[in-house]
């Protein structure tokens, strides 16, 4: 992926599937899990569709080094209505990984922790 030298912008919805190229709303991939074994390279958009949720493990993980200052890695939404979120459901384990991770933008996304009890995120 991003293998070309050019970025490329995949796409996450609730309904999609992973099998596909994750390149298009219509070939949209279904998973985090997907997602995280994905390897991007600097300056890919990782978009979630608006209005889906997210829940339970694993969590946002994603397997790349990082982008660069110039090109960073972006994990953002798409589409219309609410921000799409990702919710670790879980008092131990955050919703999204990012050791060792940089030049990485998160934006537009919401984070959570729904599970009772939790507070914050990690």
């Amino acid at each position: 992926m991003g293998s070309s030298g050019l970025a490329a912008t995949y796409y996450v919805k609730d309904g999609g599937n992973n099998s596909q190229d994750g390149l298009s709303d219509a070939t949209a991939w279904a998973t985090i899990q997907k997602v995280n074994q994905a390897a991007f390279a600097p300056g890919d958009e990782i978009l979630f569709r608006r209005g889906d949720t997210w829940t339970g493990r694993p969590p946002l993980w994603p397997g790349t080094a990082g982008g660069t200052a110039a090109a960073p890695i972006v994990f953002g939404a798409y589409g219309a209505g609410d921000k799409p979120v990702l919710d670790g459901n879980s008092v131990a384990n955050p919703c999204v990984m990012l050791r060792g991770k940089n030049h990485v933008v998160l934006q537009d996304l919401v984070l959570m922790r729904s599970y009772p009890g939790a507070s914050g995120l990690n």
